[in-house]
């Protein structure tokens, strides 16, 4: 059980598997996937905090960010679990990214389905949901100054940290960046700085 809501957070949005990949070693990649199938096959048990949007979300991010670390050497068996793993926390945020009061959640998950569209084959169709949500959230949420709706500034750079590569995913995969990406990414980046 998580000590705090704060640290269950972060440890169910697996974040933190970045510092494993950055160890760079085969003992960090043994480790990365023993959490993550330990994660996977009891995700039946896991937690409620752990299926929250904004943390389901963040999981997504990172499996897909971190999947070469995940994966590579993997045998078949834990391929095919975290695949369908990744198919169940996509079709749950979806349906999440729909309905959720919190805008900046639904943000969230639209970014995360993105991710996972564009680095997974056959999931067109919630791509194209996902883009057609997160061009309207980014609407928005970005304000013509390049703040976030909020006013909150680690809201905007945690934005900016997703965006970023997410901008470059779309680019590297030939399909069309969104012009609102683009945009609220060249309206942001002047208010950080600021």
């Amino acid at each position: 059980t998580p000590p705090s809501r704060a640290w269950g957070e972060a440890l169910y949005g697996f974040g933190w598997l970045r510092h494993l990949r950055a160890a760079g070693t085969a003992l960090a990649q043994a480790n990365a996937r023993s959490l993550v199938n330990e994660f996977i096959t009891r995700s039946r048990a896991n937690q409620r905090l752990a299926r929250e949007t904004h943390v389901l979300a963040r999981r997504l991010i990172s499996f897909t960010s971190q999947s070469p670390l995940i994966l590579e050497g993997a045998d078949r068996s834990f391929y095919n679990r975290f695949l369908r793993a990744l198919g169940r926390a996509t079709r749950e945020l979806e349906r999440a990214s729909r309905t959720h009061p919190v805008p900046h959640r639904r943000l969230m998950a639209a970014i995360a389905i993105c991710y996972v569209g564009l680095c997974s084959e056959g999931l067109e169709g919630p791509l194209r949901r996902a883009t057609r949500l997160l061009v309207r959230e980014l609407d928005a949420q970005i304000l013509p100054d390049g703040g976030h709706a909020s006013r909150n500034p680690r809201a905007l750079i945690e934005l900016l940290f997703d965006l970023l590569p997410l901008r470059q995913i779309f680019a590297s995969r030939g399909v069309d960046v969104p012009e609102e990406l683009l945009n609220a990414i060249d309206r942001m980046l002047p208010m950080v700085r600021m």
